[in-house]
């Protein structure tokens, strides 16, 4: 999410290309980070798309709401979706004039950009929500119909929408969505202003943005290292679970191997018995 720092938008060597900025040089190294967004975001923004109309499709919509899985992922695409689509655009949004390659928007395209941006925060909670779905069906043995599954995807859902919405909302009162350099989102406007929680005075030099480092963190990456922590301790769960059933299965065929092959041999031996008998 953070935006790559650009600099000044100077290059010492290489070919330059001018784009944005009011006119500036840019190498071609921060015109390659520009445009390769437009690229991996429209990817992301068609395989969430696929996703959201594969469940909602006329034909598959009955079959596929009514399952915790698939509504969980359409939560998670829809969240990624407004992201990516937000991502796709890459600098152009960011208000012409800024030392950026192909800035060429004003300050609502940004503020409209950053806001989208900050859309996609839930999808990274709906992965850990699908981890921790996982978990409760693999190694708990909860059913799609159990009552407290769905009791507990209402509250992921109602979490996820809160959570991500409200801190969008947040931002766009706060004013910190600005240029971040790779797209607009949380950031400080001018970006070396001195911020007010760093102030010795407690005053902030910048125009808009004041303490977004801290909003970064608070509204969004603290949020993502949760849901990557909750993902690698369930799904760590789940492969020890799994290894453990696959070893107690493995334990009862060979019991049972064995019991099959003392029987084999009991039926031969009463056989021969029978047939000497004989």
């Amino acid at each position: 999410m953070d935006g790559l720092d650009f600099g000044d938008g100077a290059s010492a060597s290489g070919d330059h290309a001018a784009a944005g900025g009011g006119g500036a040089s840019f190498s071609a190294k921060h015109a390659s980070i520009s445009i390769i967004p437009h690229f991996t975001g429209l990817l992301s923004v068609l395989g969430s798309l696929f996703i959201v109309l594969d469940i909602l499709h006329p034909r598959n919509r009955s079959k596929k709401l009514c399952k915790v899985y698939s509504r969980l992922l359409l939560g998670m695409s829809l969240s990624d979706l407004c992201s990516s689509v937000a991502m796709a655009l890459s600098t152009w949004p960011i208000p012409r004039g800024t030392n950026v390659y192909a800035a060429s928007g004003t300050q609502g395209t940004c503020t409209a950009q950053g806001f989208f941006v900050q859309m996609g925060t839930a999808a990274p909670l709906y992965n850990g929500f699908l981890a921790l779905y996982y978990l409760l069906v693999v190694r708990y043995n909860w059913s799609e119909t159990h009552g407290r599954m769905i009791s507990w995807e209402r509250r992921f859902h109602a979490f996820a929408w809160l959570l991500t919405v409200g801190t969008a909302l947040a931002s766009l009162g706060l004013e910190q969505y600005n240029s971040a350099n790779l797209w607009c989102w949380i950031a400080p406007l001018p970006n070396d202003c001195i911020n007010s929680s760093k102030s010795p005075d407690g005053t902030s030099t910048c125009k808009r943005g004041d303490n977004a480092y801290i909003y970064r963190i608070a509204f969004y990456f603290i949020w993502l290292w949760t849901a990557l922590i909750v993902v690698t301790v369930a799904m760590g769960l789940v492969v020890h679970t799994v290894w453990d059933k696959a070893r107690q299965s493995r334990r009862f065929d060979v019991r049972a191997q064995l019991t099959n092959s003392i029987l084999e041999r009991l039926r031969s031996a009463r056989g021969g018995d029978a047939h000497v008998a004989g």
